[in-house]
């Protein structure tokens, strides 16, 4: 079970570690549309995730928990990156 917990905690953890932009408009985007996209993107990505189901050890139950937060994670912000780049806003790196 402690192992469990630390895993879990190590899964929280790692779900801030993603890479944030600053962005600004495009050609043809007004600065004021800026909280309008940002919300439409967030709302999108928050509602990409996917689901899953492990069975077998406590330890491989675990790795697959950390993979999927890991994996949730990335797609998401990746969704988020793309929403914004298609309502013509540029990610500075």
């Amino acid at each position: 079970m402690r192992r469990l917990v630390i895993g879990l905690a190590l899964a929280c953890a790692l779900d801030g570690c993603v890479p944030s932009h600053e962005w600004t408009p495009g050609p043809q985007v007004a600065v004021s549309d800026f909280s309008r996209d940002r919300a439409r993107c967030a709302m999108l990505a928050r509602d990409s995730g996917g689901g899953g189901f492990a069975i077998g050890p406590p330890a491989f139950i675990l790795g697959y928990a950390v993979g999927s937060v890991i994996s949730n994670t990335n797609r998401a912000q990746a969704e988020f990156n793309d929403c914004m780049e298609l309502n013509g806003w540029v990610a500075e790196r």
